[in-house]
């Protein structure tokens, strides 16, 4: 008879999508929008943008702001652009694959750290 395991098949997933831990959450709220807007840039093609959507004027500029400094501290600079403008009377902010998208930014370099480490862990 086959036991059944508690789990179901293992899927790869970007690093930037693993969980952070709740005081990162606490600290900035947009972390999460920044994971969204990362997820949906990898699978957006290169001619296009992401428009999102916010209630004030206001808050799309404090999420602007918090934005930039996220993505340039997890993501790396230039990686992804973001501009604030007004789309049918509704303050959006738009979100792009920067300059140097794909270009071993922070987060290609802790993917290939874990990768070299998880190689010399099979070689042991």
């Amino acid at each position: 008879m086959i036991a059944k395991k508690p789990w179901g098949q293992p899927l790869e997933v970007p690093a930037l999508e693993f969980p952070e831990t709740n005081v990162m959450m606490k600290d900035n709220p947009h972390f999460a929008l920044l994971v969204d807007v990362y997820l949906r840039l990898e699978q957006t093609p290169r001619s296009k943008a992401i428009a999102v959507p916010f209630d004030t004027d206001r808050d799309a500029r404090r999420a602007v702001a918090s934005l930039v400094r996220l993505a340039k501290s997890r993501v790396g600079e230039g990686h992804i652009e973001f501009r604030r403008a007004m789309r049918e009377g509704v303050p959006v902010i738009y979100v792009r694959r920067g300059p140097n998208w794909g270009k071993n930014g922070k987060l290609e370099q802790v993917i290939r750290r874990q990768e070299k480490e998880g190689n010399a862990d099979d070689r042991a």
